[in-house]
């Protein structure tokens, strides 16, 4: 707060806002926040409008969304990619959901990743695509993301799309269980008790 009333800079702003609404004073948060949007500081657009939403004001959440996505923000991407997927202040369109989580996902977010990969996978807004889930999925899963790594461990084990393949479901579940999922534990001990990798005491 002293840094933003002594600079009137956005960018303290932004954080102070941030700081707000971390200590439940989303009123006063909003304020700080939209000192930072008349600035244009794109930051500050996403929180803005995740507030709005929570207020239920779909359209200006989106609003602000697109404002900050259009200035290059990356998590405004990934939450345009979402609203046009759910339908949320706007229309559903898969094609601007998947354009968006792309544009998300080329700047290295894994979870827009991870969403492409189960909109080809799930085959519910277009026509599943088993290859294509598979390749997206897999770069989220190697930036870390773990349902990644369990809907890839899954396709391993059932051979949906690829070729089965024990030993890779289960790397895929252990890599999973290593960054604390508990089914990616469960389906990797499933593994070690079926002889597909070593149990931790056959292990060197």
């Amino acid at each position: 707060r002293i840094a933003f009333d002594t600079t009137g800079n956005p960018r303290f702003a932004y954080q102070l806002g941030r700081a707000l609404n971390s200590v439940d004073q989303p009123d006063q948060a909003m304020s700080a926040y939209s000192t930072a949007v008349k600035d244009g500081y794109a930051a500050a657009m996403v929180n803005y409008g995740m507030l709005m939403g929570r207020l239920g004001d779909d359209k200006a959440e989106f609003a602000y969304y697109q404002q900050a996505a259009d200035s290059g923000n990356t998590l405004a991407a990934y939450n345009l990619g979402v609203a046009y997927r759910d339908g949320l202040g706007t229309q559903p369109d898969v094609d601007k959901a998947l354009q968006w989580f792309e544009k998300a996902a080329a700047d290295g977010d894994d979870t827009a990743a991870f969403n492409i990969g189960a909109i080809y996978d799930e085959g519910q807004l277009l026509e599943a695509d088993d290859q294509t889930a598979i390749a997206w999925y897999d770069l989220a899963a190697q930036r870390g993301n773990t349902d990644a790594m369990i809907n890839l461990g899954i396709m391993y084990e059932t051979g949906e799309g690829i070729t089965a393949n024990a030993e890779k479901a289960a790397e895929m579940y252990r890599q999973a269980a290593e960054k604390g999922d508990m089914f990616g534990a469960s389906k990797y001990m499933q593994f070690q008790e079926l002889g597909v990798v070593p149990a931790p005491n056959q292990q060197g």
